[in-house]
């Protein structure tokens, strides 16, 4: 996190440019393996980023809208999947609990 902040100055802002740049990606199609994987594994360092942030970050790691958002870039069964496991066990709707559900 020192190197960013040396580099970028602002990881508040670097965090949420990257989470402008989830939204932007295409969405996943049913079936697409490849494609879930290079999404789990940009809201891993998403969500590792935001961690690292101390509150700023877990403010962005509360935001339902963020979840809400991302969940529309995934296929409906794994949606359906998320909103069960949410109602399961009682996960509130954050990033980390999106992070949960895509297994990183």
């Amino acid at each position: 996190m020192a190197s960013l902040i040396q580099t970028y100055g602002q990881p508040h802002q670097l965090s949420l440019q990257r989470i402008a740049e989830l939204m932007e990606e295409p969405t996943i199609r049913s079936g697409d393996t490849a494609g879930f994987r290079k999404f789990a594994l940009r809201v891993r360092a998403l969500v590792g980023m935001l961690e690292h942030l101390g509150e700023d970050g877990r403010i962005e790691l509360r935001c339902g809208s963020h979840v809400a958002r991302l969940l529309r870039k995934l296929p409906q069964d794994l949606r359906a999947t998320f909103r069960l496991s949410l109602l399961s066990e009682g996960w509130s709707p954050v990033i980390d609990g999106l992070r949960r559900v895509v297994g990183v």
